[in-house]
């Protein structure tokens, strides 16, 4: 239990349920406006109203009115600016402000707005006076498109290894021989030694004895699954900070339920395999940017506030957008990169990859985003999946060995 304003007043955790969700991002962001004033002893309060300022105004009206209740004006005030009955509250029009950001975000899957279209509505609508331009400068402070910046922090990304995973991929399944991994693993003891762990585990719980040559590896892998293992391999190298390991094994589980769910839908599996595996490479852009970036990020997501809208506050545009230019500007396929650009946002494009990259991160243990039956219902029908194939969809035992290689 949390408590505000000595006990007067008190509020659950979110058990996140819809509303809860929205208070949640509210409170979040309005508290790192609320950094931008002389308000960090009332951090409290600030929360608070965030909490509560839909509910019905009826039941606070009055609060200010006893004297024992006289530590909670703040929330009071708060609350009744909120409602737009006392002009004067700072801490109403910084949770104003929050709520109107954040309505507009909850709106995406339906309007279609830039982060800056928003700020842009956002001054219009504070010529009706609902909160000062110190707030509004304060919010532009917090939420900076920064695309530029972003680009640049792609660049930093290992480009060896990313040139490596693209070749790998360009390889056709009529080009695929023995002879052609034997090479590709050969040239690189990395990829050799993963291939031969992989062999080795349980992935191949037949084998007698453990496997010792590349050549010995492939046959009993099979060319197209030496492949796939390869061409894992090489992604794993663009994850190499330790910070990145639960950002790497979220990508081998989303990477295994696309080529699932894109074997059931008709689709090239090796393909959705790739849109998996790359399809969050621009978090790892993201995290290349500033400390002061990363610090607000860091201070915004103590909430449990989803990945998707950390995004969108912090940087303006969201890691899939990001991620499909960097993957255009490295020459990947054209359908991979527009797919991983919109694989949060598949109701925007008729791409079938795009659709199961969405249902592949459902099913995958961390949730990005708030969940949306628009964006369900679209990628289900673009894919002809159905739930109940959706709900059965689980990695195959080679990506568990994969993964602990």
């Amino acid at each position: 239990m949390n408590t505000f304003s000595g006990n007067v007043l008190a509020f659950p955790r979110p058990n996140r349920s819809t509303r809860d969700a929205h208070n949640q991002r509210v409170a979040a962001l309005a508290q790192e406006i609320a950094r931008h004033f002389p308000l960090h002893s009332a951090a409290s309060e600030v929360e608070a109203v965030a909490w509560l300022h839909d509910c019905p105004r009826g039941i606070f009206s009055d609060l200010a009115k006893f004297d024992e209740l006289a530590k909670a004006t703040p929330v009071v005030r708060g609350l009744l600016q909120a409602g737009g009955k006392d002009p004067g509250a700072l801490i109403g029009e910084i949770v104003t402000v929050a709520n109107s950001f954040d309505e507009m975000i909850e709106w995406l899957p339906v309007e279609h707005q830039t982060v800056a279209q928003m700020l842009e509505e956002l001054d219009l609508m504070n010529d009706l006076g609902l909160w000062r331009p110190a707030v509004a400068a304060a919010l532009r402070k917090v939420v900076k498109p920064q695309w530029d910046a972003l680009i640049r922090a792609g660049s930093r990304l290992p480009v060896s290894a990313i040139g490596a995973v693209r070749n790998l991929a360009a390889i056709s399944e009529d080009d695929i021989s023995e002879d052609l991994i034997c090479r590709t693993a050969g040239n690189d003891p990395v990829l050799t030694g993963d291939l031969l762990r992989v062999v080795n585990s349980w992935a191949c719980p037949w084998l007698l004895k453990r496997v010792s040559s590349v050549r010995e590896a492939i046959c009993q892998l099979g060319t197209r699954t030496a492949r796939t293992v390869l061409l894992t391999s090489a992604a794993r190298k663009i994850y190499s900070s330790k910070a990145m390991v639960g950002l790497w094994q979220h990508s081998i589980e989303v990477a295994a339920h696309a080529q699932h769910l894109g074997t059931l839908a008709g689709c090239d599996p090796e393909v959705t395999f790739l849109g998996g595996l790359m399809h969050d490479v621009g978090r790892l852009a993201i995290e290349m940017l500033d400390e002061e970036t990363l610090a607000k990020r860091r201070r915004l997501g103590e909430s449990g506030v989803p990945v998707l809208w950390l995004d969108l506050v912090t940087c303006g545009y969201d890691h899939a957008e990001l991620g499909g230019e960097l993957l255009q500007r490295w020459n990947f396929p054209s359908s991979v990169s527009e797919s991983v650009a919109l694989h949060h946002s598949p109701e925007r494009t008729a791409s079938k990859l795009a659709s199961l990259l969405y249902l592949a991160e459902t099913r995958s243990s961390e949730s990005e985003d708030q969940p949306s039956a628009i964006k369900l219902n679209y990628a289900l029908q673009t894919t002809g999946l159905t739930r109940e194939q959706l709900r059965e969809s689980a990695p195959k035992d080679l990506f568990t060995s994969i993964i602990a290689a």
